[in-house]
């Protein structure tokens, strides 16, 4: 069955779309400064761990095999950095891409 939107026509591909909220609710900010401030989330950080998704990594550690400590796969908090695969990552993603 070919996706259709509500004009009948074929859909455009599926977009990743970033949407976070503070603990009371408000939205975040986003940084893409080499050091992200520590009120703001990392785009460059959130973007690759939701590529992981994308590549077949489903689920965050430390659900997953081969989590290691800094994974992209794992929950990143308001300022942090997760922007280098580690071994673990690139072992999950090599296991899915043989």
């Amino acid at each position: 069955m070919e996706c259709q939107d509500v004009n009948t026509q074929p859909c455009e591909p599926p977009l990743i779309v970033f949407m976070a909220v503070d603990g009371s609710g408000g939205p975040v900010k986003w940084s893409l400064a080499a050091n992200t401030p520590a009120d703001a989330y990392d785009v460059i950080t959130v973007a690759i761990h939701e590529w992981g998704h994308v590549l077949g990594m489903f689920g965050h550690c430390p659900r997953l095999s081969n989590c290691d400590n800094g994974s992209v796969m794992g929950g990143s908090s308001i300022g942090e950095q997760r922007r280098n695969l580690t071994a673990g990552d690139i072992a999950r993603i090599r296991a899915l891409f043989p």
